[in-house]
């Protein structure tokens, strides 16, 4: 028998009831309160927000007085950005505007190119499958394939683990031509070209499109619902124009997945992916497990200027912390995210300028002070 709401009588206001149900809980607590003190118990208060151990509020006022300075100084006409403290999202922003000649605002959910933001995606999903047992780290790819993805020996010779520490040996620029160009395991070499064989082997061995297989197992799991690999019609009013040198960059409208630099997002869902890896659990369907992440922040290869890389991350240590990072930059955007994962923070800044990283710098600057190594690479000894 279905249960009907109750009745409110006659005559009495909504505002009445509310302020009756508010003074009945006061009461409520108030007693539950003096019990607790009568007992001898001091009342438990949750602590402050923190962010590698600074208050949340110092950080984000700190931050508030930066971030207008510094885009103003670079021409940079959007920047969104997202805080990790204590394992989990605490705060995101926007500033600025999304298009200039709209003067829409940048908001938390303004989706922006992620360009190679998009490999730590594309790495986490990787691994995932090892856990599985669909992929191994050091077997050689083509055995999970029917046919050869290019007509070179050396392909026979590429594992899942060189291809996310980028020592495959593919091409390092962005040509169209697929080629190994070096002898594959033997230096790094930063490669949008083994991302791409990454895709065609996850697309191989699990009978999907690499767009639908992210979005199945990362971004539905995880909560990061403005995420995609392919346009989706609500980006025509969600995403930012991009601007290189002030003008303005035709935006793409991608029908099939990038996996190397093509996912659109925001930092408040590309938090949810830094918050899974700083919270891992064994045996969960959709979450990687401790070895995993694990091995994801080890150094795998130098890659010179201080840095090295692991499974998918660049690495950089920087005085008594080691820090995780990955940059993305296409035409019109620059992106920057690094994270602590001992202190459990992490800071997630994407910009629609191609001043960005020095708008990225001055945020992480905040964030995490000291000196970072991966600035003078970044940007390449300019300042």
């Amino acid at each position: 028998m279905p249960i009907s709401p109750p009745v409110r009588p006659a005559g009495v206001s909504k505002t009445f009831t509310l302020v009756k149900t508010l003074t009945v809980a006061a009461v409520v607590a108030l007693t539950a309160l003096g019990a607790l003190l009568a007992a001898g118990h001091e009342p438990v208060v949750a602590a402050p927000p923190t962010v590698a151990g600074v208050a949340l509020d110092t950080v984000v006022a700190r931050l508030e007085a930066v971030i207008p300075e510094a885009m103003l100084r670079e021409d940079v006409p959007g920047v969104s950005i997202a805080i990790v403290g204590d394992g989990k999202l605490l705060w995101a922003k926007g500033y600025g505007v999304a298009n200039k000649a709209t003067g829409a605002a940048v908001t938390e959910r303004t989706v922006l190119r992620g360009a190679s933001l998009s490999k730590t995606m594309t790495a986490y999903l990787a691994l995932k499958l090892v856990e599985e047992g669909v992929l191994e780290l050091d077997r050689p790819l083509i055995e999970y394939t029917g046919e050869a993805y290019i007509d070179d020996s050396r392909i026979e010779d590429i594992t899942l683990r060189m291809v996310l520490a980028h020592t495959s040996g593919f091409t390092v620029g962005d040509t169209t031509r697929r080629q190994v160009v070096s002898t594959p395991g033997r230096h790094w070499a930063y490669s949008n070209h083994g991302f791409w064989y990454l895709q065609w082997v996850v697309e191989q061995v699990t009978g999907q499109p690499f767009a639908q297989y992210a979005a199945d197992h990362l971004f539905s799991p995880l909560g990061m619902s403005d995420t995609s690999f392919v346009w989706r019609d609500e980006y025509a009013a969600l995403a930012a124009r991009g601007y290189e040198a002030g003008d303005q960059v035709a935006p793409p409208r991608p029908v099939r997945a990038n996996a190397a630099y093509g996912v659109l997002t925001t930092p408040s869902d590309f938090a949810r992916l830094v918050s899974a890896i700083m919270n891992p659990v064994d045996g969960d369907p959709s979450l990687l497990g401790p070895a995993s992440v694990e091995a994801m922040l080890t150094p795998q290869v130098e890659a010179g200027s201080g840095l090295s890389w692991g499974l998918g991350w660049g690495l950089e240590p920087a005085a008594d912390v080691d820090y995780f990072w990955h940059w993305g930059w296409v035409d019109g955007f620059r992106n920057l995210v690094v994270g602590d994962f001992d202190r459990r923070a992490a800071v997630i800044v994407m910009t629609s300028g191609s001043g960005g990283f020095r708008v990225a710098r001055d945020i992480v600057q905040v964030v995490f002070p000291g000196e970072h190594p991966l600035f003078p690479m970044l940007l390449g000894d300019r300042d």
